[in-house]
């Protein structure tokens, strides 16, 4: 295990650094919830070998960022069903924090016009 801190920055831009910070993550989130964790650091690593967000295809950046409090493409573990609250396989997908953040604070058809609307605005500002 790597002790330094520079080590450990390193660490967690493997797959596998990486896979093993998402599932303690997970493992102390569900002791405060009363619920498991069956998904394993090898499932994880497998998911992140993909290199891509489940929900949105966009892919990952495994790097640290310093003008956000997380990187917002880094990958995160996301139970698709919130109301189960364990992270199984089959209630699991690895996505972007940022998508994770936004699903789990508002849920996707809270968040859809608000998204359509940004679209526009956007395309709009680019045209101009």
């Amino acid at each position: 295990m790597p002790s330094t801190p520079e080590q450990r920055k390193q660490y967690a831009m493997t797959f596998s650094g990486r896979a093993n910070k998402m599932w303690h993550n997970a493992k102390r989130r569900s002791k405060s919830k009363n619920s498991d964790v069956t998904v394993t650091v090898d499932w994880i690593v497998k998911k992140l070998e993909k290199g891509i967000c489940e929900y949105t295809g966009l892919p990952f950046d495994l790097n640290a960022v310093n003008e956000f409090s997380s990187n917002p493409y880094a990958p995160s573990l996301d139970r698709i069903d919130p109301k189960i609250k364990n992270y199984t396989p089959e209630n699991t997908r690895v996505v972007l924090t940022a998508v994770n953040k936004t699903l789990n604070e508002y849920g996707g058809q809270t968040v859809l016009p608000i998204l359509k609307a940004m679209i526009s605005v956007i395309e709009n500002e680019k045209c101009r």
